[in-house]
């Protein structure tokens, strides 16, 4: 017997540059998903620049509607740091 793994993906607008392990993304629609178990996929829809974020689950699911990215403003940049989503809430710890 296999373990079925869930499959979501969201898409969001995000109207600044931001950083995400490591890599700068411009302003624009992005989607992100959870194909890889421990991490999560950030690809910007026009031009499939993308990476893979280490996600560390740390909270309860919840609803779509509650759904959110979380980023952190450092030395005038914006980090991407969590996602809220219906697979649980998760992080990069490094950050």
């Amino acid at each position: 017997m296999g373990l079925a793994e869930t499959f979501v993906t969201a898409s969001a607008n995000v109207p600044f540059d931001f950083w995400a392990q490591g890599q700068k993304f411009l302003a624009g629609d992005y989607l992100f998903d959870s194909g890889f178990p421990g991490s999560i996929s950030v690809r910007d829809k026009s031009s499939k620049l993308g990476t893979a974020i280490a996600a560390v689950p740390y909270g309860d699911p919840v609803t779509k509607e509650s759904a959110k990215l979380i980023f952190v403003r450092r030395d005038g940049k914006y980090y991407l740091t969590e996602l809220w989503g219906v697979l649980g809430k998760s992080g990069d710890r490094r950050i």
